[in-house]
């Protein structure tokens, strides 16, 4: 429904045209009613970075790696999820607006355990190094299967996020005091205050005359 744009029936017609769908009698209501796992796969996605940012992996690059792999989708051309791209060091520095050799070099490598770029070495040419050759590998199965782990993982913190606020929220409850108001019992505050006054000045009147007795005897 997603990826064509389709509403549900005609959703339904696309897979049962294409696949073979047992089907239930007519009346029957299924038992198990289990949501299937969301997961990745080759040509699924229209954008580029959907699976990237799906699975979470996008968030957990650095904000450098963030500026070099659009340049790599950019110059790969074509919008392809499977081209190549030769460029330099200080190409990808220059259009990235990163400001060193190593953070590029460190970019990479994070691509690689990715299973996200394919490095090709360039020859060395007279004592001048040569700009690498880049493949973007968005939808092949290494990629796909590391992004879903990485969604796994995710949803893994999530439950266990949703989990903590639980217990939070029980906690403070049981911490919270018990309103008491003066409208429980049917008392007002100035009733309640002028009781206690009273109370004192009787206390006081009684100490009074016990002290005058005593002077008298």
């Amino acid at each position: 429904m997603s990826v064509l744009s389709l509403d549900l029936r005609a959703a339904v017609k696309w897979i049962t045209a294409r696949y073979d769908i047992p089907t239930a009698p007519r009346g029957k209501h299924i038992q198990h009613r289990n949501r299937w796992p969301e997961r990745f796969r080759i040509g699924a996605g229209a954008f580029p970075f959907d699976t990237l940012i799906r699975s979470g992996i996008w968030a957990s690059l650095t904000p450098s790696q963030r500026s070099i792999l659009p340049v790599l989708q950019t110059f790969a051309g074509n919008g392809s999820t499977d081209s190549t791209v030769t460029i330099s060091y200080r190409g990808l520095m220059r259009y990235a607006g990163v400001g060193s050799h190593s953070t590029v070099a460190t970019a990479l490598k994070r691509f690689q355990a990715l299973h996200l770029v394919h490095v090709q070495k360039g020859a060395d040419n007279g004592g001048l190094r040569a700009c690498n050759r880049y493949r973007l590998t968005f939808d092949e199965p290494a990629f796909l299967a590391s992004a879903n782990k990485e969604l796994e993982k995710l949803r893994n913190e999530i439950a266990l996020e949703r989990q903590l606020r639980s217990s939070a929220r029980q906690q403070r409850r049981k911490q919270r005091p018990i309103p008491v108001t003066s409208l429980s019992n049917g008392w007002s505050d100035v009733e309640i205050d002028a009781t206690a006054r009273r109370s004192v000045k009787r206390s006081n009147d009684s100490r009074t005359a016990v002290t005058a007795t005593a002077i008298q005897f």
